[in-house]
């Protein structure tokens, strides 16, 4: 798993970070302690998730999984003989694929649509 950062000047915003601590020290709101302490973590979390989403932080993770999406158009204007060579077609490609690390998915539409797994 690794991480990937698209965009590196959202993180000058950290520079906040400081004015929200002296903010939070010179507040008048009267709350206890642990209150005061809360709102701080809350801010300065709500800092962190916005420069993450603006610099489009992403997280990687490598995978051997296969998903395969077959879409078979079984209407009335493909030819039979068109429509039993798709079904062929995807029936040996299912044949090929691993059972532990792929999946397979097939959608078969004409005037109404329907997903088989």
């Amino acid at each position: 798993m690794s991480f990937y950062i698209e965009q590196w000047w959202p993180w000058i915003l950290l520079l906040l970070a400081p004015w929200i601590i002296l903010v939070w020290r010179h507040s008048l709101a009267g709350l206890p302690p642990w209150r005061q302490s809360f709102v701080l973590a809350i801010r300065l979390v709500l800092l962190i998730l916005l420069i993450m989403t603006l610099s489009n932080v992403q997280i990687v993770r490598d995978s051997k999984l296969l998903t395969v999406a077959f879409v078979l158009d079984k209407s009335k204007s493909i030819p039979q003989s068109l429509q039993d060579h798709g079904i062929k077609f995807v029936g040996s490609n299912l044949e090929k694929m691993d059972a532990e690390n792929d999946r397979a998915s097939l959608w078969v539409f004409g005037q109404e649509l329907r997903a088989e797994f």
